[in-house]
């Protein structure tokens, strides 16, 4: 049992309960968007965008706001979140299925493709042609 007789003893008690108050003030100021994870690329390439074969079009487009049609939809990839849930990468943004953005919904995300409502039209974008 750790005694408390030895001054010693009685200062590291006292730094760590210290240290723990400490801890515990700072954590309970911090909002929930502050402890997400972030990404910095450092100037990597996007690994979505592939060596070759790709347009200078293709890859200035970002975002989904001002969407007018599907033509203005590229979509780059499928994520498979931990909880199952799949999410689209489109326009360099990751939308889960059901979001709405601006005009975009993202109806639903397959293994390869997504359907995507537009004014009220679907669409279907595939990730790859099958073969």
């Amino acid at each position: 049992m750790f005694m408390l007789r030895d001054k010693n003893n009685i200062r590291i008690a006292t730094l760590v309960i210290c240290a723990a108050m400490f801890l515990a003030f700072v954590t309970v100021g911090q909002s929930e968007e502050s402890l997400k994870p972030y990404y910095n690329s450092e100037g990597r390439r996007d690994p979505f965008v592939p060596l070759v074969g790709v347009s200078q079009k293709d890859i200035v487009r970002r975002g989904v706001w001002n969407v007018l049609s599907v033509d203005d939809i590229l979509l780059q990839g499928i994520v498979l979140n931990p909880d199952g849930i799949r999410s689209a990468v489109v326009n360099g943004e990751v939308i889960k299925e059901g979001e709405i953005i601006d005009q975009v919904l993202i109806k639903t995300v397959g293994e390869n493709n997504i359907i995507v409502e537009i004014n009220g039209r679907l669409h279907e974008l595939k990730l790859y042609e099958d073969n």
